[in-house]
């Protein structure tokens, strides 16, 4: 199947986790993703606990290595630029400009080209030329704060999560200001941050908090803060495991009561009702196992499903039909199990799954595209230009 972005051309400058998991999605369309790699190596790609990080975010790829600083270097980069659809970075603010690569130099060659450029905290304010990490964002972000127990400190998430919705965030970008280029024949730049995609996550609690006229935020502790009292919505521990519980159609109690075999409250408040409703659950739900419940609330119309581990999610039927799971052939790990591409077209699940390039690897093939010759490359190569 031709990928929705066949024919599109992404000149790659980004680092860490946010641009390049971005510029991975695309890749997995269709485009052809050039990764442009520092000289000096990829940064951490020689450590054991990074090597998931190249597999996660690189498949499908290309790679040629630059020293952007050498103006040899320099040159080719701007020269590949001028030939791409679109360029990607997530530099601090500044950066790119410096290198002779920000978004005026490069819709001088290129008037059509969409430049993408992913930071911290945006690229306006106070704090314009400040570096971030996924850490610093999702603790400013306020998410860090959210997550957790009312009396206990704040609490992480469990994955990258200001990354990962930076990158979802950084990519919606790109193919926004890719349709319109397509229409209007003119490129233009676009910023996306770490900050501003955590913000948006959290969309429906700041418009309630404001309907709320501020206040303090309750913790989230295991369900969410503004469904506790108005429904069931939380994880319980069954005799083998852990489901999840998802009702908050009133008309549902009733039958999440009786499959449970839960008495519902006859008086009190609405929220007292749900306490009540909840503390017989959690009781009575350590009595079975966990599939078993979730087959008998899924039964009665109510939305549940078991707390899964990786190994669970590996084993899933669900996600292996969707392309959610893929399996890679790596010439160096074998056959290994990695994160999918969550998005159909034509019901046809996304199966392409490339390994990452090896470093610097299509470099020589660049090179000759832009019209050097091997007496040339073999120059640069020995120069460490490339």
């Amino acid at each position: 199947m031709t990928g929705p972005l066949d024919g599109i051309r992404v000149v790659d400058f980004t680092i860490a986790q946010q641009g390049p998991h971005a510029t991975k999605l695309l890749a997995d369309m269709g485009a052809e993703v050039i990764k442009i790699e520092r000289r000096q190596g990829r940064t951490g790609g020689g450590e054991p606990w990074m090597r998931g990080f190249v597999l996660a975010h690189n498949r499908n790829k290309r790679a040629i290595s630059l020293d952007l600083k050498h103006p040899e270097g320099n040159e080719i980069a701007r020269r590949l630029a001028a030939t791409a659809d679109v360029v990607a970075s997530n530099f601090r603010q500044g950066v790119m400009e410096k290198l002779g690569l920000g978004f005026e130099d490069l819709r001088r060659a290129n008037p059509r080209v969409v430049v993408v450029q992913g930071s911290g905290w945006g690229p306006l304010g106070p704090r314009v030329t400040e570096g971030a990490v996924d850490m610093v964002g999702h603790a400013r972000g306020g998410l860090m704060w959210r997550t957790g127990f009312e009396g206990r400190g704040p609490m992480t998430v469990g994955c990258a999560v200001t990354d990962q919705v930076g990158a979802l965030v950084l990519g919606a970008a790109l193919l926004g200001a890719l349709a319109r280029a397509a229409r209007t024949g003119h490129g233009e730049k676009v910023d996306t941050s770490l900050y501003g995609g955590q913000v948006a996550l959290q969309a429906w609690e700041f418009a309630e908090r404001s309907l709320r006229g501020g206040g303090a935020q309750p913790r989230a502790g295991t369900g969410h803060p503004l469904i506790k009292g108005r429904g069931v919505w939380q994880a319980f521990e069954a005799s083998d495991g852990w489901l999840a519980i998802g009702c908050t159609d009133p008309s549902r109690l009733g039958a999440l009561c009786e499959v449970a075999g839960v008495e519902p409250a006859a008086a009190g408040s609405p929220a007292e009702a749900i306490a009540a409703v909840v503390a017989g659950l959690a009781g009575r739900l350590r009595g079975r196992p966990a599939a078993e419940w979730v087959e008998l609330l899924r039964a009665a119309g109510i939305a549940a499903a078991p707390v899964q581990r990786y190994g669970d999610i590996r084993r899933d039927e669900q996600a292996r039909a969707n392309g959610y799971l893929l399996e890679m052939d790596h010439p160096e790990y074998g056959e290994i199990t990695v994160a999918g591409m969550p998005i159909t077209f034509d019901l046809e699940p996304m199966a392409r799954a490339t390994p990452p390039p090896s470093f610097g690897e299509h470099t020589e093939r660049y090179l000759e595209e832009l019209g050097y010759g091997w007496d040339e490359i073999t120059r640069l190569r020995d120069e460490s230009v490339c």
